[in-house]
C-alpha cells in the first residue's frame, strides 16, 4: 500500500457485433484505437498496465493527469476518420482513485475492481468518475471541464452505493441513456475518503437501536474528536436499504441559529418551500409525515437550548421517521436513547497479542502512511505507538493529529510531546474540518458551552488520576450528583458502571488542569485531593489484615494512581501526620499486591524527601519509612543502625506497635541475612510477646511463622510445627488468606524436610490454590518453584522445569529477587543433571549475581538458597573433575541438612559425597553411600536415576569392584542410618578442611 493512484479503464462499445460484421476493417480500426489511447495515456504520464480485450487498463499517479488522458483520448477518437464498415468507434471510460497493491507490474484490490465496475455502467463516448476522484481535483481542475452528479448507483460486489459523476466538455457528447446499474435507495451521505477503522461493536449496537420499532431518537454522545460523525455516516450507509424514503444527512456545524435548523433539513431532503400560506415548519412537518426515513442531525450540541424541541415535533408528525443525532451532550428530549461513544480499542503496554488487531493502532498506522507512505509498525516503534494511543485514550482525532507528525518526529518523540502537553495535537490538512485541526480548539468550543459553575467543577476534577468515585468527586471538587449527571450528559466525563466510578478523557483532563492552574485554585485542590486519598488509604489498613483483604485490595488498586499522587504531594508538603496514618496501609498493599518495586520507589521517595538536616533528630515517620522497604544501595550496617534507632525511639515513646515491628525486622535480618538463627529467635520472641499484649493477631501470625522457620534452622522441628500451626490458626481466625498461603508453604516445607513428601506437596498445592484465588503473584512464583522442584527430584524433569521457569517469569515480573535467585539455582541444577553444562554455568552466575532483599525471602530464606547454589556449583565441579572444590561446596549444604535433620537434603548430599569418595579412590565407601541414598524414597531420588554423571560413576564403580563386591557394598549401605552417616561424612569434611587450613 502507498499513495493513492488513479485507475482508468476503457472499453469499446458494441465490439462483438463489429468484429462479426467487419472483421478485416476492425483489425485496422482497433489498431488505430489502441494507438490513440496509448498516446493519450503516455502523453499524460500514465502507464498501461494491460490491455483488456478491446479496452485498456492504465494507472496514473495524479488524478489530474488521468482526467486529461481520458479527455484527450475521447477527443482524438471523436476526431478520427474511421473505416466505413465500422463507422465511428465509441469508447466508454471509468476512473477511480485509491490505494492498491502492486505485484509484478499488475495492480490488485478494491480500488481497481471499483474502477472497472464504474466503467461498466457507462455508454460509448461517456467518461464516468467516482466521487473520490472528483474530490481529488478540487484544487486543480482541467480547463473547460465540469462534472455532473449522476447520483448513487449500486456496483456489483459492493455493499454500499457509490456516487457517480460524468465528465463534461464542449468536445464531448452531453446526453446519454441512464447508467447500467441497479436502482439504489436515496441518500446524501458525504463520501468518506478513508475506510472506517474499528467500531464493529458500536456499529452493531447502534444498528440494533435504529431497527428497534420502539425507538425513534438515538443520540451518539461523546467529546469532540471521538468520531461521532464518521460513525453516523457509516451507519447511514449500512442502513440505507432499511428506509424506503432514504437516509438524509444534515450538517448543523455551520449553523449558528436554531431558526436555521428546518431550512437545513429542507435543503438536505430536497424539499422546495411553497408559497402556500403554511409556515416553513409546517411544510417540512407535512412533507415528513408519511416518510419512512432516517434523518442524521450532525453536531447538534450548540443548538440544543433553543432547537432541540423541533426534533420532538418532527418525530411526532412522522411515525416512520428515525433521527440519529450526534452531539457532545444529550438533547434532553422525551424518548431519547443515549449512546456514549468510547475511544477506539487499544492494547496494554505489555500485551503479547498482535497489536495491529486493535483499532487505535490500525488507525495510527493508516494515518501515518498517508503522511509517510513507507511507515510500518515494527518491534522498535510499536511500544511508542501503543503509548501514543494510550495517551490520547483511543480518541480518533487525537490519533490522526499525532500521526500527522510522523514525517517530522519519531514515534517516541511524538509520545513524549503528547505527554508534555496538548499543543502537539494540532495539524493542518484538508482531511479534517477547520474546527478539528487541533484538540485545543475542540475543547475550547466545549468549554465555551459550559456554565461557570460547571467549569469550576470540571477544573477541579482534573486533579484525579485514573478516575474517581462519586464520594471523591464530592469531597475534592464539590461535584454533586446532578453536576456529575450533567457533565456525563455532555460527554465530558464517562461512567464505569461496574466499578461505580467516573473518568475524564486524559486529553480533556490535561486541558482542564491548565484551566485549574490559571484559576489560582490548583494548590488548594491538590491539597484536598491529598487529604482525601491518604485518609481513605489509612482507613483500609485494618481490612487489609482480615477477611476483607481481597475486596480492600481491589478498592485500593482502582484508586492507586490517585493515592500515589497524594503520597508524593504529602512528601513535598512534609505532611508527616498524613504519611504516618497511611504508611501501614501503603506498606501492606504493596506487599500483598506483589508491587515490590512500587513499594520501594514510594518509600524511597519519602525517605529522600523527608531526610533530616545534618545534626537534626530524625522524625519518627522518617525512621518508620526506612525499615519497611529495602534498597540495594543500603548497606547492612546502615540498615542495622536505622533499625536500632527506630526501636530505641519507639521504646522511648512507648509505641509498642512500632517497637514490635522493629523487633520483627531485626529478627528478619538476623534470620535471613546473618543466618543467625538463635539471635533471630530472640528478636521474634520479644516481638511476639508485644503483639500478644496488643492483641495484634495479623503481625503475630507472621512473626510466629518466621519463628517456627528459625527453629527449623537449628533442628527443632517440634517447635517449628508448634509455632507454624499457631500462626495458621490465627490467620484462619482473622481471615488472612494470603498469610494462610505463606504458612501453608512453611508447613509444606517442614513436612518435606522430615521426609513426608506427599504431605509437603499437599500443603504447598493448597497454598498455591489460595494464591491463585487471591492473585498473590509473589506467592504463586515461589509455589511454582517448590512444586517444580518436588516434581524434578522425583524424576519428572520436564514438568519440574516448566514449573520452575513459570515461577521465574512471575518473579521477574514482580521483581522478587529472592525467588529469581532460587529459580536460577534450581535451573542450573536441572541442566547439570541433564548434561547441559553451558546453560547450567550461565544460570548459576545469574543466581549468584542477585542481591537478595532481606525483607522479602523465599521459603526459609538465604541459608536454603545458598544450599541450592552450592549444590548447583557442586554438580558443575563434578563434571569438571574438580572434586576437591566440590568437597568444599558440599560443606554448607551438608551442615544445614544435618543441623535441620532434613531428610531430602541429607539424601542428596550423601549421593554427592559418593561421587567425591569414588574420585578419592574409596570405591566401597562410595557404593555404600549410594546404597544408602537410593534406599530412600524415589520421591527424592528419582532425579538421580536420570543423572548422567552418577550413572557413569556407578558403572565405573561396578567395573572397578566387580559385580559381587559392588552388590555387597550396596547392600551394606542399605543397612546404614541416614542421619548417622550424614554426620560422619560432615565431620570428615570439616576435619579435612581444618587440616588444609592449618
Amino acid at each position: 500500500m502507498g499513495a493513492p493512484l488513479t485507475f482508468l479503464f476503457t472499453d469499446l462499445e458494441n465490439s462483438s457485433h463489429l468484429w462479426e460484421q467487419a472483421p478485416t476493417a476492425m483489425q485496422d480500426a482497433l489498431a488505430r484505437h489502441d494507438a490513440i489511447l496509448r498516446a493519450a495515456i503516455l502523453d499524460h504520464h500514465g502507464r498501461i498496465v494491460k490491455t483488456t480485450g478491446d479496452g485498456m487498463h492504465a494507472v496514473f499517479e495524479s488524478a489530474f493527469d488521468a482526467i486529461q488522458a481520458a479527455l484527450s483520448g475521447q477527443q482524438a477518437i471523436s476526431a478520427n476518420t474511421w473505416p466505413v464498415e465500422t463507422g465511428p468507434l465509441k469508447v466508454r471510460m471509468g476512473l477511480h482513485t485509491g490505494e492498491s497493491e502492486e505485484r509484478e507490474g499488475d495492480y490488485y484490490g478494491a480500488t481497481v475492481n471499483e474502477a472497472a465496475r464504474i466503467m461498466s455502467l457507462g455508454h460509448g463516448g461517456q467518461v464516468l468518475l467516482s466521487e473520490v476522484t472528483v474530490l481529488m481535483l478540487r484544487s486543480q481542475k482541467p480547463t473547460g471541464i465540469t462534472f455532473t452528479n449522476l447520483g448513487a448507483h449500486g456496483l456489483k460486489g459492493l455493499a454500499q452505493p457509490v456516487v457517480i459523476y460524468q465528465l463534461n466538455h464542449p468536445d464531448l457528447a452531453a446526453e446519454f441513456p441512464p447508467l447500467k446499474s441497479a436502482s439504489v435507495p436515496k441518500h446524501n451521505l458525504p463520501t468518506q475518503l478513508t475506510p472506517l477503522v474499528g467500531r464493529e461493536a458500536e456499529s452493531g449496537a447502534l444498528s440494533g437501536l435504529l431497527l428497534d420499532p420502539n425507538l425513534s431518537l438515538i443520540s451518539i454522545i461523546g467529546p469532540g474528536g471521538m468520531g461521532k460523525t464518521r460513525l453516523a455516516v457509516e451507519l447511514g450507509g449500512r442502513m440505507v436499504k432499511q428506509f424506503p424514503n432514504g437516509v438524509v444527512f444534515v450538517e448543523l456545524a455551520p449553523i449558528s441559529d436554531s431558526k436555521n435548523i428546518l431550512p437545513a433539513v429542507a435543503e438536505a431532503i430536497g424539499y422546495q418551500f411553497q408559497q402556500s400560506g403554511r409556515s416553513l415548519k409546517q411544510q417540512v412537518l407535512d412533507y415528513l409525515e408519511n416518510k419512512n426515513m432516517l434523518l442524521i442531525l450532525d453536531n447538534f450540541e450548540h443548538l440544543i437550548a433553543d432547537g432541540a424541541e423541533i426534533v420532538t415535533e418532527m418525530l411526532k408528525s412522522a411515525p416512520g421517521l428515525k433521527i440519529l443525532a450526534t452531539s457532545r451532550q444529550r438533547l434532553n428530549q422525551a424518548g431519547e436513547t443515549m449512546f456514549t461513544l468510547p475511544g477506539l480499542s487499544l492494547p496494554d503496554p505489555d500485551t503479547t497479542d498482535d497489536a495491529s488487531q486493535y483499532a487505535a493502532i490500525e488507525l495510527f498506522q493508516q494515518a501515518a502512511r498517508r503522511t509517510r507512505p513507507d511507515f510500518a509498525l515494527s518491534p522498535e516503534n510499536l511500544p511508542d505507538v501503543i503509548r501514543i494511543c494510550q495517551l490520547v485514550q483511543g480518541m480518533p482525532l487525537g490519533i490522526l493529529l499525532a500521526a500527522a507528525w510522523i514525517n517530522v518526529l519519531s514515534t517516541a518523540e511524538i509520545a513524549d510531546e503528547i505527554q508534555a502537553g496538548l499543543d502537539i495535537l494540532e495539524a493542518e490538512g484538508s482531511e479534517l474540518p477547520e474546527r478539528q485541526r487541533s484538540i485545543r480548539a475542540v475543547f475550547d468550543q466545549a468549554w465555551s458551552m459550559m456554565s461557570a459553575a460547571d467549569q469550576q467543577v470540571l477544573r477541579k476534577l482534573a486533579v484525579f488520576r485514573g478516575g474517581f468515585s462519586r464520594e471523591a468527586g464530592q469531597a475534592v471538587a464539590n461535584a454533586g450528583l446532578r453536576q456529575l449527571q450533567l457533565l456525563a450528559s455532555m460527554g465530558l466525563i464517562g461512567r464505569q458502571v461496574d466499578l461505580r466510578r467516573y473518568h475524564i478523557h486524559e486529553l480533556l483532563r490535561q486541558y482542564a488542569e491548565e484551566k485549574l492552574r490559571q484559576s489560582g485554585q490548583y494548590r488548594q485542590t491538590r491539597d484536598d485531593h491529598t487529604q482525601y486519598y491518604l485518609a481513605y488509604l489509612a482507613e483500609q489498613a485494618a481490612s487489609l489484615k482480615g477477611a476483607g483483604q481481597l475486596s480492600t485490595l481491589r478498592r485500593i488498586q482502582v484508586d492507586f494512581e490517585n493515592i500515589r499522587a497524594g503520597w508524593y504531594d504529602a512528601i513535598n508538603n512534609r505532611e508527616y501526620d498524613l504519611l504516618d496514618r497511611s504508611l501501614e496501609a501503603m506498606y501492606l498493599f504493596c506487599f500483598l499486591q506483589s508491587r515490590l518495586e512500587d513499594g520501594k520507589a514510594l518509600f524511597d521517595r519519602a525517605r529522600q524527601g523527608l531526610a533530616p538536616e545534618p545534626g537534626h533528630e530524625p522524625h519518627p515517620v522518617w525512621l518508620a519509612l526506612g525499615i519497611r522497604f529495602y534498597r540495594a544501595a543500603d548497606s547492612q550496617p546502615l540498615l542495622q543502625e536505622r533499625l536500632e534507632a527506630s526501636l530505641a525511639l519507639a521504646r522511648r515513646r512507648d509505641d509498642r506497635l512500632e517497637a514490635a515491628f522493629c523487633l520483627h525486622t531485626l529478627g528478619t535480618v538476623a534470620h535471613y541475612v546473618d543466618q543467625n538463627a538463635p539471635q533471630a529467635i530472640e528478636y521474634y520472641e520479644q516481638c511476639a510477646a508485644l503483639y500478644r499484649q496488643l492483641g495484634e493477631k495479623y503481625y503475630l501470625a507472621q512473626t510466629l511463622s518466621k519463628l517456627g522457620e528459625a527453629y527449623q534452622l537449628i533442628g527443632h522441628t517440634e517447635l517449628t510445627l508448634r509455632y507454624v500451626h499457631e500462626a495458621y490458626q490465627l490467620q484462619g481466625e482473622i481471615g488472612d488468606q494470603m498469610g494462610e498461603s505463606e504458612t501453608l508453604r512453611a508447613l509444606g516445607m517442614t513436612a518435606y524436610q522430615t521426609g513426608d513428601y506427599d504431605g509437603g506437596v499437599d500443603f504447598i498445592e493448597k497454598a498455591f490454590a489460595i494464591q491463585i484465588e487471591t492473585n498473590y503473584v509473589v506467592g504463586q512464583a515461589s509455589s511454582n518453584l517448590y512444586i517444580g522442584f518436588m516434581a524434578f527430584v522425583r524424576g519428572e524433569e520436564a514438568t519440574g522445569r516448566a514449573l520452575v521457569e513459570k515461577g521465574l517469569d512471575q518473579a521477574l515480573d514482580v521483581v522478587d529477587y529472592s525467588t529469581q535467585a532460587w529459580c536460577y539455582a534450581m535451573l542450573s541444577w536441572m541442566d547439570s543433571a541433564a548434561g547441559n553444562y553451558a546453560d547450567a554455568e550461565q544460570e548459576l552466575r545469574q543466581a549468584q549475581a542477585i542481591v537478595i532483599d532481606p525483607f522479602r525471602q523465599t521459603g526459609a530464606g538465604n541459608p536454603f538458597l545458598q544450599l541450592h547454589i552450592n549444590l548447583a556449583e557442586l554438580l558443575l565441579d563434578a563434571n569438571k573433575g574438580s572434586f576437591k572444590v566440590a568437597t568444599q561446596h558440599l560443606l554448607q549444604p551438608l551442615t544445614l541438612a544435618v543441623r535441620t535433620s532434613s531428610h531430602p537434603y541429607m539424601t542428596i548430599s550423601i549421593a554427592l559425597a559418593a561421587l567425591i569418595y569414588a574420585h578419592e579412590g574409596r570405591p566401597e565407601s562410595a557404593v555404600e553411600l549410594l546404597g544408602l541414598a537410593f534406599k530412600q524414597s524415589v520421591k527424592i531420588t528419582g532425579w538421580m536415576r536420570q543423572w548422567r554423571l552418577l550413572e557413569r560413576a556407578q558403572s565405573e564403580l561396578k567395573d572397578e569392584l566387580g559385580q559381587t563386591a559392588f552388590e555387597a557394598a550396596w547392600q551394606q549401605g542399605e543397612t546404614l542410618d541416614l542421619k548417622s552417616v550424614a554426620e560422619e561424612v560432615l565431620q570428615e569434611i570439616e576435619t579435612n578442611s581444618e587440616g588444609e587450613s592449618d
